[in-house]
């Protein structure tokens, strides 16, 4: 019998994952200049302007299954699947899936309320 891998959670940050991209969102937090369509939910979430949270990465290191961090351009470079931006997504051998949709993170009040999503979800 074939063993299934265990699962892998994708955070997909609505950025683009060029060094240019990243100046300027960086820029665009220290300003306070993102509008709209600029500032991406996940990376508000997660991270400060220049690093990530602290909390954040101690979740990380303790969630069950292991992670990986994608920008909505190397998503699109890998995945064939067309989702709305920043998402969580589970994937096994057998499927790819959002967990975690771009409104349920807009939703989110704080770091703890995606934590906690995303513990409901794993």
């Amino acid at each position: 019998m074939n063993k299934s891998t265990d699962p892998t959670l994708i955070f997909v940050y609505n950025t683009r994952g060029d060094t240019i991209s990243e100046l300027k969102y960086i820029a665009k937090d220290i300003t306070g200049t993102h509008d709209e369509n600029s500032k991406c939910g996940l990376c508000a979430l997660t991270h400060g302007t220049f690093s990530m949270r602290k909390d954040w990465q101690s979740f990380l290191q303790n969630v069950s299954v292991a992670t990986e961090f994608l920008h909505r351009d190397e998503f699109a470079d890998t995945y064939d699947m067309d989702i709305g931006f920043p998402a969580v997504l589970e994937k096994t051998d057998e499927s790819l899936e959002v967990i975690v949709s771009a409104d349920q993170i807009s939703n989110a009040e704080s770091l703890t309320d995606l934590k906690r999503v995303i513990n409901a979800k794993i």
